[in-house]
């Protein structure tokens, strides 16, 4: 499956052992693969009565279901929405859909490496993964320059700055988690993510900056809970922090301490330019498996 090669929409959802997964979460370089060859891409979908599954040459997907982008479409009995609301629309795809509807990395990750596997059976072996590193090679740049971190420990960074500054930039390595491991429905840039910020000045004065900070807005992403009490931030790989004036106000050096996580970074010799996985159609080859 499928009978020929076809070409689906980066969310559309396939069946495969007993889940509708988003084409785009199964692309692997080999037997899925994105479409590059055509610059414009018109779409149609079928929607029934309730939402189903088609065969699509042969390739049990899913009928079209209204998750909020209903206005995009040439007869949608309206005026074309430029900007349609999705708030919502995954919870209402989840509810609505008839059979399980699966996204998250434990449920497709294990489907999309059967997939990988069976494709270098049929003769298509997919690219080599890329060759990784955990280090974020983190640094702070300011008015004076770029700084190293003048205390390391694992996931703890300290930086000492001169009085005079202001702001500083975080900057790091970076990745788009989707571009490296398919299975992960991201496609935000990535640095670090942060799980405290404070400074400290004259030997004990410590002032904490909220990760909720309405000032932490250049180069960051939006604050996330990990449970009821834990807050963590991803920055963009260039985040920008305004120093609080209750700090700037010291005599003498002061300390920027950054507790953190990461993930895998591709090595830059191993990135492979492109656009996005969310950027181009999947294409589905014939031959990936037998009916």
């Amino acid at each position: 499956m499928p009978r020929r090669d076809l070409l689906l929409s980066p969310d559309h959802a396939v069946l495969r052992d007993g889940l509708l997964i988003p084409a785009a979460l199964l692309l692997n370089g080999a037997s899925i693969t994105r479409e590059m060859a055509r610059r414009r891409v018109t779409y149609y979908h079928i929607e029934l009565d309730a939402h189903a599954i088609l065969l699509a040459e042969n390739l049990p997907a899913e009928s079209y279901l209204d998750t909020g982008n209903r206005g995009l479409f040439d007869n949608a009995g309206g005026p074309t929405t430029l900007h349609p609301d999705f708030s919502g629309g995954q919870m209402g795809r989840v509810a609505r859909s008839c059979l399980p509807f699966a996204d998250d990395p434990d449920q497709v990750e294990p489907i999309w490496r059967n997939l990988a596997a069976r494709a270098e059976r049929n003769g298509w072996p997919a690219p080599a993964a890329p060759e990784t590193t955990d280090d974020p090679a983190l640094c702070v740049l300011a008015e004076s320059g770029r700084i190293t971190p003048t205390a390391v420990a694992p996931g703890r960074y300290e930086f000492t700055l001169s009085r005079a500054t202001k702001r500083v930039r975080l900057v790091s390595r970076s990745t788009v988690r989707s571009e490296t491991a398919p299975w992960i429905a991201d496609c935000r840039r990535l640095g670090v993510m942060l799980s405290a910020l404070r400074l400290r000045s004259g030997g004990s004065s410590v002032v904490t900056i909220p990760l909720d900070h309405p000032d932490l807005c250049e180069g960051w992403w939006q604050p996330e809970w990990h449970g009821p009490r834990t807050l963590r931030r991803w920055t963009n790989g260039d985040a920008v922090v305004e120093l609080p004036a209750a700090v700037t106000s010291e005599t003498g050096p002061w300390v920027l301490e950054i507790a953190f996580g990461t993930v895998p970074y591709p090595l830059p010799a191993t990135i492979q330019a492109g656009p996005r996985f969310s950027d181009a159609t999947p294409v589905m080859r014939q031959a990936e498996a037998s009916a």
